[in-house]
């Protein structure tokens, strides 16, 4: 046996620890990190559990100071029903919300406007644009 086949073997046997070791602490971040996101969805699925029951504090008052327009797409199917979308607006009207947009895809709203003006007494239509077949509407109340 010469020193070349010892080297050689040497040289073999650290190359198959040195990939055991990296194969090793890839296993050991990519559980560590599945975990992690796994801790954050649970997270995120309780908190959307908690939320409605009002147990956390920071959702409690809802600042709409800040908020100039909301933004609400419209199934089309429910902006040709006027009331519920005059009720989705009278909702928001008595959370705080100011100006509302309202958008579909079918050209609904645009259809309805004067009908739902009506039955809100306060509200105005600033403008109405229309994408294709879409429209938006936005309300000031």
């Amino acid at each position: 046996m010469d020193v070349g086949d010892e080297m050689q073997k040497v040289y073999c046997w650290t190359a198959q620890i040195r990939n055991l070791v990296l194969l090793l602490l890839w296993h050991i971040l990519h559980s560590v990190i599945s975990v992690w996101y796994c801790a954050l969805g649970i997270a995120h699925m309780l908190e959307s559990y908690i939320v409605p029951s009002g147990l956390l504090r920071r959702y409690k008052a809802l600042n709409l100071d800040s908020l100039q327009f909301l933004a609400v797409v419209v199934d089309s199917e429910e902006a040709r029903q006027i009331s519920k979308v005059t009720e989705l607006l009278q909702w928001l009207r008595t959370i705080g919300v100011k100006n509302v947009c309202l958008y579909d895809t079918e050209g609904a709203l645009k259809k309805s406007k004067e009908a739902i003006l009506e039955r809100l007494h306060v509200a105005k239509v600033s403008e109405v644009m229309t994408f294709s077949s879409a429209s938006q509407i936005l309300f000031h109340q």
